[in-house]
């Protein structure tokens, strides 16, 4: 992955040229340059890429707890919630 790339990926976030800009500690022009494939520093590109690396983590952590918790739930219960059916409230057919 590239600057460019990585700039069109948080893009795709919701995660704008300024709050990048501001992330990394440069002006937002010069995420406009890279985002167009202009030079830049490395030292900002590869900040561009460590924030992009950093987003990708922290969307990976905040779905991660409710697979977590779902898998508890099935393994301390033995079965899963999903479907079941509660036996108290079905009716009894005569």
């Amino acid at each position: 992955m590239n600057p460019q790339q990585a700039i069109r990926a948080l893009s795709a976030l919701g995660i704008s040229q300024s709050a990048i800009a501001r992330d990394i500690g440069v002006s937002q022009p010069t995420i406009n340059r890279a985002a167009k494939g202009g030079d830049i520093r490395f030292s900002t590109g590869q900040a561009i890429l460590d924030m992009h690396s950093r987003s990708i983590a922290s969307s990976d952590a905040e779905a991660s707890p409710t697979l977590d918790t779902n898998l508890r739930q099935i393994s301390l219960t033995g079965q899963s919630t999903v479907g079941a059916v509660n036996p108290s409230s079905s009716t009894e057919l005569a």
